[in-house]
This record gives C-alpha cells, sequence and structure tokens, in this order.
C-alpha cells in the first residue's frame, strides 16, 4: 500500500504510528533484547556516542560500541591498499575509506560472535521508539536472510514479492533497487564473514557495496527492506525529530566532494540539465516494472 508524501510528490510505503516510550521496557531484565547491537562511533565524537547511549536506553536496547576509523589518519599508502583501484578515475575520499573500514570493523565483531544475526548503526540517527520489538529477537527473520535494511534514505526504491508482516505491523520485501546508506541494517554472521572476505579491497562506498545490486561484492545475497523503517539518518528526519546539537557528519560532504572533482563548470552545468530528463526515465521504468512484476515503487517510510 501507498500512500502520498506531506509535500504531494513521492508516494511512500504506509506508514504507521510511533507506539509511545514505555518507561518500564528499559528496566524490564526479564525481556532482553537478543539480537546483538552494535553501533559505530568516532573516538572523538562524544556527543553522538551520548546521543546513541540516550536512546537505547529509552527503549530498552543494550548497544556495543565500535571504535569508528578516521579516514584521515590514514597514510596515502594505507589508503591506496584498501581503495588500490579508482571508479572512474576517482578514488574515494579518506572519509568514505574511514567509513568502510568501520563497518568491516563491525563485521569481524559479527563474524567472530555466536549470534546467527546482529545490527549494526551509526551514530547519527534517530531510532524509532519501538525498535526493541524487532531487535527483541530474530524469530521474524526469514530463512537465508542476508541482510536487512531497516533504514530508510528518503529516496525511492523497488520492492519486490512476497511482502512478509512482521512485528510492529511493518513488512518485509526483497530490495530490488539502490538505497544508500548504511545508518541501519541486520546482517547475519555468516554474510558478515561473506563480506569481509570479498572486501579486502574496494572501490565503491560501503552502502553502495552492500546496497545497489548492480555493486554488491556479493552478488547472490539475499537483500530485504524493513518497511516502515526503524532509524533514520537525523539530517534526513523531520526537525521535531532530529536533535539540533549533535554534530554533523562528514561522510555526505565528502562523497559530494569526490563525484565534483575535476568536473567543469560545462560539464557541471550539463549534468543539470541531463538529470530531470534521468529522472523521468527512471521513473518510468520502475513505474513498469512495479505493475508488472506486482512490486512496489516509493519512499519508505520511517515511524
Amino acid at each position: 500500500m501507498l500512500r502520498n508524501s506531506r509535500q504531494g510528490r513521492n508516494p511512500t510505503f504506509v506508514q504507521r504510528k510511533s507506539a509511545p516510550v514505555n518507561p518500564v521496557l528499559a528496566e524490564n531484565q526479564d525481556d532482553p533484547v537478543t539480537i546483538p547491537c552494535y553501533f559505530i562511533n568516532l573516538d572523538h565524537a562524544v556527543s553522538r556516542r551520548q546521543h546513541m547511549q540516550l536512546q537505547a536506553g529509552q527503549i530498552g536496547v543494550s548497544l556495543t560500541r565500535i571504535p569508528g576509523v578516521i579516514g584521515s589518519q590514514l597514510t596515502l599508502d594505507e589508503a591506496r591498499t584498501w581503495n588500490p583501484r579508482p571508479l572512474s578515475g576517482k578514488y574515494l575520499s579518506a572519509n568514505e575509506i574511514g567509513c568502510f573500514l568501520s563497518h568491516r570493523r563491525a563485521w569481524k565483531s559479527i563474524a567472530e560472535g555466536q549470534s546467527d544475526f546482529a545490527a549494526v548503526f551509526e551514530d547519527d540517527i534517530c531510532l524509532s521508539r519501538d525498535a526493541s520489538e524487532l531487535l527483541a529477537n530474530d524469530h521474524w527473520i526469514p530463512p537465508r536472510t542476508d541482510l536487512i535494511k531497516i533504514e530508510t534514505f528518503n529516496r525511492k526504491v523497488l520492492l519486490k514479492p512476497p511482502f512478509v508482516p512482521v512485528p510492529g505491523g511493518r513488512q518485509l520485501a526483497k530490495l530490488a533497487y539502490q538505497h544508500y546508506g548504511t545508518a541501519g541494517y541486520i546482517v547475519s554472521r555468516t554474510s558478515a564473514a561473506r563480506l569481509l572476505a570479498a572486501t579486502k579491497t574496494f572501490s565503491v562506498p560501503v552502502d553502495v557495496a552492500m546496497f545497489s545490486p548492480k555493486s554488491r561484492p556479493v552478488a547472490n545475497f539475499d537483500v530485504m527492506q524493513l518497511s516502515p523503517a526503524i532509524c533514520i539518518q537525523e539530517m534526513r528526519a523531520l526537525p521535531q525529530v532530529a536533535p539540533q546539537d549533535i554534530e554533523a557528519s562528514a561522510i555526505g560532504a565528502s562523497r559530494s566532494e569526490r563525484l565534483n572533482r575535476g568536473q567543469t563548470r560545462w560539464r557541471q552545468c550539463l549534468k543539470a540539465i541531463g538529470a530531470p530528463i534521468e529522472n523521468a526515465v527512471r521513473e518510468a521504468r520502475q513505474h513498469t516494472r512495479s505493475i508488472l512484476h506486482k512490486s512496489r515503487w516509493g519512499v519508505v517510510d520511517y515511524s
């Protein structure tokens, strides 16, 4: 089911109201969260660490911190060891390499752990108030699932059936289109090990490697999307949801700088002129696919 966004432009997947915070939940020791939850955090980002710990305490989720890798502290030789081949003539930025290596640290912890699944979060997110309902156990995860994206990037994606009901009035569906961002996902232990093995070097950012079907290092991964999502980056959340006193992430800015690096003003103008045509063609193609395959083409909601 799709709904119209508040701006009246992009259809979004069915929205549900967030459940109120249960103050007893955080103190309930008889109902522990059994999916291990990790969050990536740079050593100097103290306010982000406190922000994540506060959210976790409010909803009764236990988080384990993964120290993030500061890309700017890598030498050029170290950076080229990980990113030896440029994509379209451009190497990844220091921040993008650091972000990728940080997620590899999380995968290593998961691969060496005992749990079948684990959740990974970045430290610039807003968590749904009922996220613990899904993180309490992995019984709702279909067999042979490799990855579940539990974040939304507020961009249109194509979701294919079957649409599987899961706790909290949400659904799981196969993610059949690129959906950027690695602010929140669940990965199986075996898939974490496979990701580690497949990314000893890399040429694309970590979110492209994980959630773009054409760039995925493990092409046969079974990737699902949770809808509505249970987390969203603060910069993409509504102003009344996102905190105002947390330092901003540098990843998005560094990616934009890399993509525009070396482009003349004339080339940037041509790109801007062609973008609406490209978007219209993509919109028509994906809309047709959604009709033919009984799929859904729209923005995944957050609640």
